[in-house]
Order: structure tokens, then C-alpha cells, then sequence
């Protein structure tokens, strides 16, 4: 009797190893859902899945410009501490979300405001500017 609940313990602990220092599935279908999803995705230095969260043409600029804030965040030496996520402002099928963000840069904190804007594409949110 104790081989099943011992065999479901280990299930789930390994389970739970996996899954740590990795995003949350995203929840793209609010503008508010992909901007906490990019939160997560940067505070878990998941950067594949924090440029799935934008479309192809922002992916390749937060990629390839030097003064990206993702280029800050895996190259840069910043850590995202925390964010506080505004409530969207929606008009039609373009959104903008703010969010007050708290960063760690070489052993000091540093305020930043991030100003996301999103457009919906085939039912999902996606990141078109981050500024």
C-alpha cells in the first residue's frame, strides 16, 4: 500500500524540480496575460519563452539590439525583481500596458517604468514594442 503513495510523492516532487526556473505557460488571449507572462518569463531567465511572447519582428530586435531590455536581462547583468502590472488600455485590436518594474543591476536597485504595446493577432496578444 505505501509503493503507490511513495511512487506518487517521487511523480510529483520530480515534477515540480522540472518545472522550477521556467515560465508559466502563457496566457496570451488578454493584453494583461502575455504582459504577466513576459514578467514571469523574465524573472525565470526563460528567454525563449519571453520572445514567443511578441511577434516575429519584435523577437529579432529585442535579439539583436544591444539596448534591448531582454539583452539587458540575459547579457546585461539585470534581474527583474518584481512588477507591478497596470490594467490595459484597449482600443480595438491594439493595447498598452505599463507596468512599474524593480530591477537589480550589479548588487544595486533600480526603479524602471515599462511601457508595453500589444496588438491581437489570430486570438493572441502579442508584444509589438517594449520601451
Amino acid at each position: 500500500m505505501t509503493r503507490p503513495i511513495v511512487l506518487a510523492f517521487l511523480v510529483v516532487l520530480f515534477s515540480g524540480i522540472a518545472a522550477c526556473g521556467k515560465a508559466a505557460a502563457a496566457d496570451q488571449t488578454t493584453p494583461r496575460g502575455t504582459v504577466d507572462a513576459w514578467v514571469a518569463a523574465a524573472k525565470a531567465k526563460d528567454k525563449a519563452a519571453l520572445l514567443a511572447l511578441g511577434t516575429p519582428e519584435w523577437a529579432e530586435k529585442e535579439r539583436t539590439w544591444k539596448k534591448s531590455f531582454t539583452n539587458a536581462l540575459f547579457e546585461g547583468g539585470w534581474e527583474l525583481v518584481s512588477a507591478e502590472v497596470r490594467e490595459p488600455e484597449i482600443e480595438g485590436d491594439t493595447a498598452r500596458v505599463s507596468a512599474r518594474a524593480q530591477f537589480m543591476h550589479e548588487g544595486k536597485p533600480d526603479g524602471e517604468g515599462l511601457r508595453f504595446t500589444l496588438v491581437l493577432k489570430d486570438g493572441r496578444w502579442l508584444i509589438t514594442t517594449l520601451g
